[in-house]
């Protein structure tokens, strides 16, 4: 029984380096390949929408209602080149989001049959609501939705 001896060699020598450009092109090969092979249906706004809910809607059943809330926040936008743009309010939403991109891409590039799809989470902290706790800010919150709420107090004389 005679073994075959794979034959080894050093990367820092001539023969080493041609072997790793010949690796090398063969892999740039390989890419442009898979690159043809991609699936790159075109996208719809509204079908995009639809099966993100979808998505959204999948998580809610399995109990991940964390990550359904945080996808459900924005709907997201989409440009030509097929990137996904979406907006949150803070960064721990975005890196939750990151996290769990894999799934998400590998669904929507499913059902919506492109392989070029990719999502950019932009985090936007003016999308940040300010809370109203005291009595005053509640009336000028009122005062702004309805003017006529300043005139009651004022003929009424009440207090906040």
């Amino acid at each position: 029984m005679e073994l075959k001896q794979e034959h080894r060699v050093s990367g820092l020598s001539l023969a080493g380096m041609a072997l790793q450009k010949k690796h090398r092109e063969e892999k740039a090969q390989q890419k442009t390949k898979s690159e043809e092979h991609k699936r790159a249906k075109e996208v719809s706004l509204e079908e995009l929408h639809v099966h993100w809910n979808n998505y959204i809607a999948q998580l809610d059943a399995k109990g991940k209602k964390i990550m359904a809330a945080n996808l459900n926040m924005d709907q997201p936008q989409i440009n030509e080149a097929f990137l996904m743009i979406m907006t949150v309010p803070n960064q721990i939403i975005q890196q939750e989001i990151d996290r769990n991109k894999f799934e998400l891409l590998q669904f929507l590039r499913d059902k919506l049959e492109n392989d070029h799809l990719d999502l950019q989470v932009i985090v936007k902290e003016e999308m940040n609501e300010k809370y109203i706790f005291t009595p005053e800010e509640k009336y000028k919150k009122m005062v702004e939705q309805n003017p006529s709420i300043a005139l009651l107090k004022d003929t009424f004389d009440l207090d906040y």
